[in-house]
């Protein structure tokens, strides 16, 4: 098995595209007054932008804003084919301190694990979004 590292890189085949409230665990958000916490459980979709179909793709939270603490984050996405996209088989999950303000145009950062049709394992950072 060959590994292939690469670090945000930009025109990586894969793109967290869309987000939603967990179709996994209800209720799918949660508020607690004291302290100020956001509960969230969320699906991710990722699409795969590249030219071959890709196998066993796993997502890791690898970078959040300060005030997020996450508690479930990594995410199994299975086999996507070439242009296609799935949405995540399983939920992440994370609390935000509303009491610390962070700037809103940090994002998460997410790393994809996947190996293609030669077998060859790829580990991709993909930019904050």
């Amino acid at each position: 098995m060959k590994i292939e590292s690469k670090k945000n890189v930009e025109d990586t085949v894969f793109k967290s595209e869309k987000y939603r409230w967990s179709l996994y665990h209800e209720p799918g958000y949660e508020w607690d007054l004291h302290p100020k916490l956001f509960r969230s459980w969320n699906d991710v979709m990722f699409i795969n932008r590249g030219k071959g179909d890709v196998f066993n793709v796993l997502a890791t939270i690898t970078h959040k804003p300060e005030n997020v603490k996450i508690i479930k984050g990594k995410v199994e996405l299975g086999d996507i084919q070439a242009g296609e996209s799935s949405w995540s088989k399983d939920f992440f999950q994370f609390e935000i301190d509303m009491t610390n303000q962070q700037d809103p145009n940090i994002g998460i950062e997410w790393t994809v694990e996947y190996y293609d049709s030669e077998d060859m394992h790829h580990i991709v950072v993909l930019p904050q979004h």
